[in-house]
């Protein structure tokens, strides 16, 4: 570099020493000296590359703090962006192509102490919500996918991890969940789970809601981010439908458990997956947290890994899976209520058709898709095959609400 600079000096005094006589633009013209014009054109290309650099810098745009911050947070603590397969280290934590299964709940991104809780909260960026501009459940990939790719949907991964005393169904090697109990951690009560029309009195909640998320630095993550954020088992509980209805897509400042012994571990796992993929909290949602965790101390209860798939039916409780818009199941388990029971139900103010919250989507109270296809008009219960890919034209409660305003079962 330094011999380039003193070509360009050289040619640059030679110039000015008339050579090329009292114009410089004209004398170059009838310049005879090929020497000088290597010179003087060395001496250009000299500076041209000194100056380049430093100017594409200063016309490089200027990164947003907390954009920066989002993306230092995403990489450093959300899984990989692989879809998990194969094997990736991320932070110096092994993430195998499970995100559940065996991994512990500490590698996926719990507090194992309040106080630890705290210093995460205290790190989390504030700001109000951006608009809900965009949003929708798809946003988030497909209903419950299998993102840790074990065999078995995310739906009922959680159930098989939150609810005991299962059955399954035949023939899905210990995947769909039949019948169980969920002590339901929002209220207390114990609730007997039964697939079929009365599924939605056990829903999977997303603790920080996907609408929350999004409007609180979720749009700036990348599909499979958000892919995985609606998958996450550190996100995800089995509770009460009715509960989780009235939670809608509310934070702390709106919406806390009824059941207050419970709403330490709550606010702490909006925290976890708030840290984890680099969201944000507005200040209300933040004071609201601060009160709870400053009442809380000791060791945080730790979730569950999930259950691994069987492999086959062997060795477990199989129910049969109900007659389509029979509304019961043939349970080899004693004491199971049956599906379709008024009992069992929320209430008749609750049935008829309900408008989709979304293009994509029915309010957790009610749960089935009705859609008008090419094949007829068919409602899409939430463990269908088909569910998560049905954009509702109508949402139902149960099943017989839905056949009542000319529906049929899917057969998938």
């Amino acid at each position: 570099m330094h011999n380039l600079l003193r070509t360009f000096s050289r040619a640059r005094t030679r110039i000015r020493s008339g050579l090329f006589g009292s114009s410089p633009l004209r004398t170059m013209t009838r310049a005879k000296s090929p020497r000088s014009w290597r010179q003087l054109a060395a001496g250009i290309a000299a500076i041209a590359t000194v100056v380049s650099g430093p100017i594409a810098q200063d016309q490089a745009p200027i990164p947003d703090p907390a954009q920066a911050q989002v993306q230092a947070e995403v990489q450093a603590q959300a899984p990989a962006q692989s879809d998990y397969s194969g094997t990736e280290v991320t932070t110096g934590v092994e993430v195998s192509s499970q995100i559940n299964g065996d991994m512990t709940a500490a590698a996926i991104g719990q507090s194992t102490t309040y106080a630890q809780a705290i210093t995460k909260l205290n790190a989390l960026t504030v700001k109000g919500r951006a608009p809900k501009t965009g949003y929708s459940r798809e946003q988030f990939g497909q209903a419950w996918a299998d993102r840790d790719r074990n065999g078995c949907d995310t739906r009922n991964d959680i159930l098989r991890r939150d609810l005991t005393a299962l059955t399954f169904r035949a023939k899905t090697k210990g995947c769909v969940v039949s019948t169980g109990t969920l002590k339901d951690p929002y209220t207390g009560k114990t609730i007997n789970f039964v697939r079929g029309p009365e599924s939605a009195r056990v829903q999977i909640d997303h603790m920080v809601a996907l609408s929350d998320a999004w409007q609180k630095g979720a749009q700036q993550l990348n599909a499979s981010q958000r892919a995985n954020l609606a998958n996450d088992p550190l996100n995800l509980r089995a509770v009460d439908g009715t509960e989780n209805g009235k939670k809608s897509d509310g934070d702390a400042a709106t919406w806390l458990p009824p059941q207050k012994s419970y709403r330490c571990q709550y606010v702490t796992a909006q925290v976890d997956v708030k840290t984890k993929y680099g969201l944000w909290v507005t200040s209300a949602e933040k004071d609201a947290i601060a009160r709870i965790l400053g009442s809380c101390s000791g060791q945080i209860p730790q979730i569950k890994a999930v259950p691994k798939v069987n492999g086959s039916d062997s060795g477990l409780k199989i129910t049969a899976a109900p007659a389509s818009g029979t509304g019961t199941a043939d349970t080899t388990k004693a004491g199971t209520s049956k599906a379709g029971s008024s009992k069992a139900g929320s209430g008749k103010a609750e049935s008829g058709p309900k408008k989709p919250i979304s293009k994509d989507d029915c309010p957790d109270n009610a749960p089935i898709k009705g859609n008008r296809g090419s094949n007829g008009w068919i409602y899409h219960m939430p463990d269908g095959r088909y569910y998560g890919v049905t954009d509702p034209e109508e949402c139902f409660v149960t099943s017989d609400d839905a056949e009542r305003a000319g529906y049929r079962a899917s057969k998938a």
